[in-house]
């Protein structure tokens, strides 16, 4: 075939086209569903919005009620689920298996889980087709392969097709409208209309912002003015249907127009917070669909070209009528669902622009498939030229998607090291942590709530005091040594630390857990109340100091905890002497009220002469005071008077959930 060929919608599939779309399908129902299935736990999903959906699927089944437990989502977001969830719990009423149980009396089970996070992957299947269909009636079969190629392996959306929200229903709902859309856009009829306001209807149905969808047949009709009077009767039918389908699956829409309108001011609250409006919305969703986990900056940015270019096409008048009413179509959809979006609500989020990829697939696929039908030809070194352009899209789209899924479905065994010291030392305030693993994070924790990591090359260099001043170590264990030594070896660095020590161990397994055998050793030391008040008094206009006497229990050791206006711990110089050893300052967190940061020292006993506390500000500050405290500490497996966090005056400042 010659290169022109490439591109001509509608031209016969070839057989390799549907063998590679049929590989591309099996690949992505793989990692979907192994994405799904991680993180079964009944009673403790994965994902914190799963909650809203279930408690719906546990009003409608389990309660004599119809009226929905929640309304943050319109009732095709879990109707499905809930049907199907139904039919087994009803099996399993006649059968009595308890293997088909989807409810414990207090949870879902992890049965329950898998079947609804297992429709969305089915949803995400369909999505993928219909991206395929697009681009063979936009474009061709090579461009519709390489789209749904493109579309399905955006790592953001396979994050979305492994759980149990309305996003991965809610593309697919998109994709079909489209398609049903450009039917109608080539051969308007009473019955193309109809069918395009009944599947407006449903994604209405499933989101709100599915509505967006009615944009394109609306544009679609004012291009069709030339069939007369009857094309606009037939729009207000579409929409009469698509009205009356959201309204009969959504009786109780007014209790969701307010959970809508209660997000949206809470998507205003975080533009203010985290920075947004509703003029710079549109470049945060281009910014978003480059990012690494949408479609990187080569495969964005020629999705990016190719909308302009597209653009361009369909306003040009030497563009065939039939190619403009298809493009024109998910075009239209392309700008409404962007400016719509940009004018509800200031704040962009990473899901908002999911259904965008529909149309930047499309166009990526198109300028790739474009460039590469010049190429293409019979001489050797063309052929070489186009399966190097095919393997470099392949490592831009299947491996960066593949490597989403594994590097989620297989955790590091540093990332479980974390884990467990944050689950097993609560509270994490002033803890912490010798480890020689550079993977774990220099601070474990939210906030005031965190533990410090002190990194090592090697913990048998440091000293006994030191080590023992640490409530957990974190060792590598030797890639040399075997399994079975393995556990040999926890014992001993356990029975080294002592005898209120406790030790874990995490090794690689192929396909669930990644990195080095990891072994933490969990010995803390027990918070004694109540905290000890710090008082600084100013000594300059640079400078405040403190002065704290000896420790009041006998082994008792100290970590001083300050707040200072500077954000940064390089504009902030801090002088603690204990034994005339300087300690280092630590920044933990930043606060809002009062504007600053949280710092703290690590843990020092005071010797019988006490220490000072210096701190100096290199320019002059106008600071009333600087309020600190003392956490204070008892050895290990030594009664304490308690181990609850203290309350704090300070209001935290949350991580910024943009990322």
């Amino acid at each position: 075939m010659r290169g022109p060929e490439l591109i001509l919608p509608d031209r016969p599939i070839p057989r390799w086209v549907r063998w590679a779309l049929l590989a591309l399908l099996v690949w992505y129902l793989v990692i979907g569903l192994w994405y799904a299935s991680y993180g079964l736990a009944p009673g403790r999903p994965r994902f914190y919005d799963e909650r809203y959906s279930l408690e719906n699927v546990q009003s409608l089944i389990f309660s004599d009620s119809w009226r929905p437990a929640s309304f943050w989502y319109p009732s095709l977001a879990y109707l499905p689920q809930t049907a199907v969830l139904a039919g087994i719990e009803m099996v399993h009423q006649w059968t009595g298996w308890p293997a088909l149980a989807i409810h414990d009396g207090e949870n879902f089970t992890p049965l329950a889980y898998l079947v609804a996070r297992s429709m969305c992957v089915l949803y995400g299947a369909g999505a993928l087709l219909l991206v395929f269909l697009l681009g063979y009636r936009m474009f061709s079969p090579e461009a519709g392969l390489l789209a749904a190629l493109i579309f399905s392996m955006v790592p953001r959306y396979l994050h979305h097709v492994g759980f149990f929200k309305p996003d991965v229903l809610l593309v697919m709902m998109c994709a079909l409208a489209l398609l049903v859309i450009m039917r109608a856009a080539e051969r308007p009829s009473l019955g193309t209309y109809a069918l395009s306001g009944t599947v407006i209807g449903l994604a209405l149905a499933t989101k709100l912002n599915g509505g967006i969808t009615a944009i394109p047949l609306v544009v679609s009709t004012v291009l069709n003015w030339r069939h007369g009077k009857r094309i606009w009767f037939w729009l207000a039918v579409a929409g009469v249907l698509s009205a009356a389908i959201f309204l009969v699956l959504n009786p109780h829409f007014v209790a969701t127009l307010f959970f809508f309108r209660h997000n949206l001011r809470r998507y205003e609250q975080q533009a203010g917070k985290y920075g947004g409006s509703h003029l710079n919305a549109p470049l945060r969703q281009l910014e978003l669909l480059v990012r690494t986990d949408y479609h990187g900056a080569v495969i964005g940015t020629l999705a990016i070209i190719g909308i302009v270019l597209l653009t361009i096409l369909v306003f040009s008048r030497f563009t065939d009528p039939l190619l403009r009413r298809r493009v024109a179509v998910p075009l239209t959809f392309f700008y409404a669902y962007s400016a719509g979006c940009a004018v509800v609500s200031p704040f962009t989020r990473f899901t908002i622009v999911l259904p965008m990829t529909l149309v930047t697939s499309l166009a990526a696929a198109w300028v790739i498939v474009g460039l590469l039908s010049r190429v293409y030809g019979e001489e050797p070194w063309r052929r070489a030229v186009v399966t190097a352009a095919l393997l470099a899209i392949a490592m831009l789209t299947i491996v960066p998607g593949t490597r989403f899924v594994y590097v989620r479905v297989a955790p590091a065994t540093s990332d479980m090291a974390a884990t467990a010291i944050k689950n097993r030392m609560k509270p994490l305030q002033g803890r912490e942590v010798c480890s020689e693993v550079e993977e774990l994070p220099s601070t474990l924790g939210r906030g005031q709530n965190r533990a410090i990591v002190h990194f090592s090359e090697s913990l048998e260099g440091l000293s006994p005091a030191a080590r023992a001043r640490c409530d957990a170590e974190v060792w590598l264990v030797e890639p040399t040594v075997s399994g079975e030594e393995r556990a040999a070896v926890v014992e001993r660095l356990a029975a080294a630390r002592g005898s209120t020590a406790t030790a874990l161990l995490f090794e690689p397994a192929p396909l669930r857990r990644r990195g080095p055998a990891i072994a933490i050793v969990l010995d803390p030391w027990q918070r004694e109340k109540p905290n000890t008040g710090i008082a600084f008094t100013k000594v300059s206009q640079q400078g405040w100091q403190a002065s704290l006497g000896p420790s009041a229990v006998e082994g008792e050791l100290i970590t001083p905890w300050i707040w200072s206006p500077e954000r940064s711990v390089a504009n902030i110089e801090t002088v603690v002497l204990v034994e005339g050893e300087p300690q280092d300052l630590t920044w933990i967190a930043k606060s809002r009220k009062p504007r600053g940061s949280f710092y703290f020292i690590p843990r020092f006993q005071i010797p019988p002469a006490g220490v000072t506390l210096e701190v100096r500000y290199p320019g002059e500050r106008s600071i009333e005071e600087i309020p600190a405290y003392a956490l204070r500490w008892l050895p290990p497996g030594q009664e304490g008077a308690g181990d609850s966090l203290q309350p704090s005056e300070f209001e935290e400042e949350t991580e910024d959930p943009v990322g």
